[in-house]
């Protein structure tokens, strides 16, 4: 070095400078690189406000984006990915059921209402009773097809004047989840009124669809997101339905409460629907985890295809809702029978829809009279 003369002293320093900042920089890329190329971690939670990227991380965030395109505005389907274990998630027990105010007094007065057909009437008598929550199941109903959800219900205790509730206590996986032991309370809609929305039954309320399930209080995922099996007798087809249809709003409801589907089965005896036209309205992401029957399923207990059978022979997971709609009452009354009594079914359901043709006045027109009908509303 002191042998050189001064400018070659200066020229070495410039170069040694100048080799420095460009190392730096291709450092400095290649972290970035690096980092851009690892992927976002799955988020736990798929309702979370803070799930930016959807529920299962940027890959399947791309998917249900493409799906939400194809179903135009739906939500996104949240389906349980193989590495998510069936009963990862904490189960609900069910420790008591509470009935609300409004409940128990129609539960004494349905049957004179019932008999001098004016249920309607009464109806529209307690207004302000049945809009309190037929507003925010409606609401809440907007909300998860759009992939969102909305703050749980706030319920009196013991007893609500409107919404009836549900008591559970979780059990978790693991007993050092925080979780695990918790009590839940979790509000569901009032048997009252005529059992459906009666906005699109009742001519005094604002109109909408007779297949309105504007009034159905879903249940969400409680203890973070777990998994959910879905059993659908009387399925119709993905997107359509006589009144509406079950498949997609199901999933959808269901996947932005927190749930992701890791099974759907349904049954659907229509000789209108063939496989072919079917299959092709199902989402993609939707299929690994879909079974359909394109037969009538059986009540009888001894049939492979009595629903209760196939379902206590399905894998477990976290969540059970089944709904029952075949419009046939020489089936579906012994299946519901069945449910009742037995013990070990009562464990799996968690969730469960019934369209109970009853011979009451105002459903008449859409339901008809015996034999299509079978018993009385109250």
């Amino acid at each position: 070095w002191s042998g050189l003369l001064p400018s070659s002293r200066l020229l070495l320093v410039i170069l040694l400078c100048w080799t420095l900042l460009v190392a730096l920089y291709l450092v400095q890329r290649n972290t970035s690189s690096l980092a851009t190329s690892v992927q976002a971690p799955a988020c736990a939670c798929p309702a979370c406000p803070s799930c930016p990227s959807g529920p299962r991380g940027d890959n399947a965030s791309r998917l249900h984006s493409q799906s939400r395109e194809r179903r135009s505005s739906s939500a996104a389907i949240d389906v349980c990915e193989r590495s998510f274990g069936a009963t990862q998630g904490c189960r609900r027990v069910f420790e008591s059921y509470e009935p609300s105010v409004l409940e128990r007094e129609w539960a004494g007065k349905v049957k004179a209402l019932e008999a001098r057909g004016t249920l309607c009437d009464e109806i529209e008598r307690q207004r302000s009773a049945f809009h309190s929550f037929l507003r925010h199941t409606t609401d809440e109903e907007s909300l998860r097809l759009e992939g969102k959800h909305g703050p749980p219900i706030e319920t009196a205790s013991p007893s609500d004047p409107v919404w009836s509730v549900m008591r559970y206590r979780l059990e978790c996986p693991y007993p050092s989840d925080p979780h695990h032991g918790q009590m839940v309370r979790e509000a569901i809609e009032p048997l009252a009124g005529i059992l459906r929305d009666p906005r699109g039954v009742c001519r005094y309320l604002s109109p909408r669809k007779i297949g309105s399930r504007s009034m159905i209080a879903l249940a969400s995922a409680v203890g973070g997101r777990a998994s959910i099996r879905i059993v659908d007798l009387g399925a119709s087809s993905w997107d359509q339905g006589i009144g509406s249809s079950s498949q997609d709003w199901l999933t959808q409801q269901y996947s932005s409460g927190g749930f992701c589907v890791a099974g759907y089965t349904g049954f659907e005896a229509n000789p209108n629907i063939t496989l072919a036209s079917y299959v092709q309205r199902i989402p993609p992401e939707v299929l690994p985890v879909y079974q359909h029957f394109l037969v009538p399923c059986s009540a009888s207990t001894n049939d492979p295809l009595n629903p209760w059978r196939m379902l206590k022979g399905m894998p477990k997971t976290d969540f059970v809702a089944v709904k029952l709609d075949i419009d046939a009452p020489e089936v579906e009354l012994p299946l519901v029978e069945q449910l009742l009594e037995d013990t070990e079914l009562l464990e799996l359901v968690d969730e469960f829809f019934f369209e109970h043709h009853t011979t009451f006045k105002d459903m008449a027109r859409w339901w008809g009279k015996p034999p299509k009908t079978a018993g009385l509303l109250s």
